[in-house]
């Protein structure tokens, strides 16, 4: 069998000496349920087993300043938001959350070519993680032993996080681009 050449100038050395990227395997305790303060890690666009598109949600726990919440800080979860008419009410307070309009999510999202979002339309997710506050269930599905929580609901932006700019004016509910957490 031939061997492969990765040419591009990459080496052993190259890669043994790359700083890693990506997400920190999480190796604390199991968050109780409850609300918490979360970055979004990444978006990205799938497909479900029937077809259906699907928004792939990666957030990690980001405890900000409250005392109780720091032991979870960089526990990882995944939500998975199927993206049709009946599911509109699961998709409507992420948006929200992310400070982003229905408009704008429909219109002028756009990906790479590996379908992660890197854009929903004035909302660059290239250039940092937008702050978001999700509820932390029991996972009552599939997979219980593997993922023991799941993601609820979506509450708002984080305190201090501007999710987004835009001037849509659909994204300015009143709540979406402040900077205060809705409780």
């Amino acid at each position: 069998m031939p061997k492969m050449k990765w040419g591009s100038g990459v080496t052993a050395d190259t890669i043994n000496n790359a700083e890693e990227k990506g997400i920190t395997v999480y190796d604390g305790p199991l968050p109780p349920k409850g609300v918490y303060g979360w970055d979004v890690k990444f978006l990205k666009t799938g497909e479900t087993s029937n077809k259906n598109p699907q928004l792939i949600i990666g957030l990690e726990l980001n405890p900000r300043d409250r005392e109780d919440h720091q032991a979870f800080k960089g526990f990882f979860v995944q939500d998975f938001i199927v993206v049709k008419d009946t599911t509109a009410w699961r998709l409507k307070p992420f948006l929200k959350a992310l400070g982003v309009s229905a408009k704008d999510f429909l219109e002028n999202t756009v990906t790479d070519e590996e379908g992660r979002v890197t854009k929903i339309g004035t909302l660059d997710l290239t250039k940092r993680a937008p702050g978001i506050i999700a509820m932390l269930q029991v996972n009552r599905g599939q997979n219980k032993e593997q993922y023991p929580r799941e993601v609820g609901s979506y509450v708002g932006p984080m305190a201090g996080s501007k999710t987004s700019g835009s001037s849509s004016s659909e994204a300015k509910t009143g709540d979406a681009d402040s900077e205060e957490a809705p409780f």
